[in-house]
């Protein structure tokens, strides 16, 4: 199966799908979530997720939590 994506693109959003299935699981705060998932610090994390996702991760935060 072809993605369009490079390799690191393909695992950035490995990573960001990830990361979406551990905030709503509301056990982890950003910085645990940057560090699980071994992106260098939170604000980088934030940077690329949204990238990614076009929303912060805040923003997806609260709108898993309604």
């Amino acid at each position: 199966a072809s993605t369009n994506y490079t390799i690191s693109e393909y695992i950035t959003h490995l990573k960001i799908m990830e990361s979406k299935k551990l905030i709503r699981t509301k056990c982890y705060n950003f910085t645990q979530i940057s560090d699980m998932l071994h992106f260098d610090n939170p604000h980088y994390f934030s940077r690329v997720f949204k990238k990614v996702t076009k929303i912060t991760p805040s923003q997806y935060k609260n709108s898993v939590q309604r």
